[in-house]
């Protein structure tokens, strides 16, 4: 869990590096560069998609801190399954 979250950290970082990039050849246009009434629309379409690339981003991030916090609060109990395993192998017993 801890690898798949420090992926899902990587993703975060990445969608958050990317979001402005999504909006601001939109938004950086000066009013000289480009006005009419799709400007105010295209603003809004620019800064919503950003916006939404960022929201994702910060959900990865909670994602990944859940997984970390769940691989520790679960370690216990995967060391005690590997050890009855071992225990049990001792014993004869063939677990597949």
């Amino acid at each position: 869990m801890t690898q798949i979250a420090f992926g899902i950290v990587r993703l975060q970082a990445h969608l958050e590096v990317e979001a402005p990039k999504a909006g601001n050849p939109v938004l950086n246009l000066t009013g000289a560069q480009w006005h009419g009434e799709a400007r105010t629309p295209a603003d809004n379409r620019a800064a919503g998609l950003t916006s939404w690339i960022r929201n994702t981003a910060d959900e990865y991030g909670d994602l990944a801190a859940a997984l970390r916090t769940g691989a520790a609060d679960i370690r216990g109990t995967i060391t005690a399954l590997e050890n009855r395993t071992i225990l049990a192998d001792g014993d004869g017993y063939i677990l597949d």
